[in-house]
């Protein structure tokens, strides 16, 4: 049985490729991938879960998130 993609148009990659860009409380990563659309959540999942797995195998690494901190102070 052939994969399904040699009948794909061949201007489309079909190698992955990521994307990294800083933001205000981290970083974007986009990872681009070619895929069945049947099979694409369970893939995103996957590698969602490995990504994930990765970080949590390094210590020092904290996540950042949108936060406010409301100190309050005594009035003299």
């Amino acid at each position: 049985m052939n994969p399904f993609w040699e009948k794909f148009p061949k201007r489309f990659s079909r190698e992955p490729h990521t994307r990294l860009a800083f933001k205000d409380s981290g970083i974007d990563i986009k990872v681009r991938y070619f895929s069945l659309a049947t099979k694409r959540n369970l893939i995103t999942t996957n590698i969602t879960r490995e990504i994930w797995n990765q970080f949590r195998l390094v210590k020092d690494i904290d996540f950042a998130y949108p936060h406010a901190e409301v100190l309050l102070r005594k009035k003299d």
